[in-house]
């Protein structure tokens, strides 16, 4: 919320939901994601964690363990609970 608002001018919701839902970003398949998209994690039910894409099929984002940190999309953790990416640029 914090990088998109300061770097693109664009004020995003605070939650991963609402970041997900809001019209103005437009869908990006996995595989045509760029440095800078939103890609958004959850379950069937839900979207609870947001990160921004980075070049190499990896993404940063902010942990609640362990702080801000980048992860690869492929991660095991990770790459089952991907929902979807958004562009808003």
């Amino acid at each position: 919320m914090q990088v998109y608002k300061g770097y693109y001018n664009i004020a995003l919701d605070h939650s991963s939901s609402g970041m997900f839902k809001d019209s103005r970003g437009s869908k990006v398949s996995r595989g045509s994601l760029k440095e800078g998209d939103l890609v958004f994690f959850g379950s069937f039910w839900k979207v609870d964690h947001v990160g921004i894409y980075l070049n190499g099929d990896r993404f940063i984002h902010a942990s609640t363990s362990k702080g801000v940190m980048i992860s690869p999309m492929n991660d095991k953790y990770w790459s089952h609970k991907y929902q979807g990416g958004r562009r808003f640029k």
